[in-house]
């Protein structure tokens, strides 16, 4: 455990400064990070005629990502917890179609298979997926300005990056407590052990 703790802040200091606007490489494109960035913050709630839903897997990478996401975007926003396993998605749909959100996110979520529901709440409001499940297929998004999916397994080559590794990155922020809700979520995310051998990661202390 203190080889991969050890093993996880090396790779969290490499990803710090790939994120500090010096020139340094990223994980994720910086046009992608802003289409998505004015995507949602174009498209949230205002709490007079709808509202922000974040709905969320309930491992340390949804959750931490959700609490990224409700960072950037401000405003009122409602959040919906989804465990896994023995989870009544079936009710779940019902619920979040009933809300009727101006703006609905997913996290960590592999929602691809089930496109009435990312196609009834497209027609209301924008919806926003981030995923990194395989197989990462989403038909029913085409042709949808109002619905933005970002799976990187799609692209060729690419890595499951965890939601929350995105998420930071989205956010821009560089401060302890950032980097410490990002190690969280980034300890219980077996994905990252991919990160950790890339190249990009920088080999200093934390």
């Amino acid at each position: 455990l203190q080889t991969l703790r050890a093993d996880i802040r090396l790779g969290l200091t490499g990803i710090a400064v790939g994120s500090e606007r010096d020139g340094a490489v990223g994980f994720f494109d910086k046009q992608l990070l802003a289409q998505a960035r004015d995507f949602l913050i174009s498209g949230r709630g205002s709490g007079r005629h709808g509202e922000t839903l974040i709905a969320y897997h309930g491992d340390g990478d949804g959750c931490c990502s959700a609490y990224f996401l409700q960072k950037l975007i401000g405003g009122p926003i409602r959040f919906y917890w989804i465990p896994t396993p023995d989870f009544d998605f079936l009710k779940a749909e019902r619920h979040i179609m009933g809300l009727r959100p101006e703006l609905t996110i997913f996290l960590d979520m592999p929602v691809y298979n089930r496109p009435e529901l990312i196609e009834g709440l497209g027609h209301h409001g924008k919806v926003f997926i981030y995923d990194h499940h395989h197989p990462g297929l989403c038909d029913v998004c085409q042709g949808m300005n109002n619905v933005l999916y970002i799976n990187p397994v799609i692209l060729e080559e690419a890595e499951a990056f965890p939601t929350a590794l995105f998420a930071w990155e989205l956010l821009g922020e560089s401060s302890r407590f950032e980097k410490d809700v990002l190690f969280m979520a980034l300890f219980t995310e077996s994905a990252f052990i991919t990160c950790m051998r890339m190249n990009r990661l920088e080999r200093r202390e934390v």
